[in-house]
């Protein structure tokens, strides 16, 4: 099932979103690339895009039995 992740800060930050699959990769979504600054402006929305599924998705949820996956971000005042 396509996930669609998004966020907004109260605050300028730097924002990391990762995510965090069943058996324990960690792969991060957003920044989408090492050129791309993390900081973010307040009160905008963000939307994590895929090189696969741009804007549509972020990644596909797979359901496996007993399994769980994570999503988390992280903000920060100064560049992480």
């Amino acid at each position: 099932e396509p996930v669609r992740v998004g966020f907004r800060v109260e605050e300028d930050a730097f924002v990391v979103v990762a995510r965090v699959d069943y058996d324990g990769r960690l792969t991060v979504l957003f920044p989408s690339g090492r050129s791309r600054a993390a900081e973010v402006k307040a009160g905008e929305d963000y939307y994590v895009r895929s090189a696969r599924f741009g804007s549509a998705a972020a990644f596909i949820a797979v359901e496996r039995p007993g399994s769980t996956g994570y999503v988390f971000a992280l903000a920060s005042r100064t560049p992480m």
